[in-house]
């Protein structure tokens, strides 16, 4: 997956995040995860949590920990 852009990640969890599997999480570049949105990303971690490596994590926006944390508190 390490061949694909930002926009090819963004393409393809828009049309079918289903279809990422773990690896393919886990081989998003820092780029690649700040280009996904909230949304986006909350739902790869609600379907594939603990997936993300420290160095990912810490790419995150604050807008998508944001949203991580907002379903995190729903799910209680």
């Amino acid at each position: 997956m390490s061949g694909l852009t930002v926009e090819d990640v963004a393409a393809l969890t828009n049309q079918r995040p289903e279809k990422m599997s773990r690896a393919d999480v886990a081989a998003l570049t820092e780029q690649q995860i700040m280009w996904l949105s909230p949304e986006e990303m909350a739902a790869l971690l609600d379907r594939l949590p603990g997936v993300l490596s420290p160095e990912q994590e810490a790419a995150l926006t604050i807008q998508q920990i944001a949203e991580i944390q907002r379903r995190q508190a729903n799910q209680r």
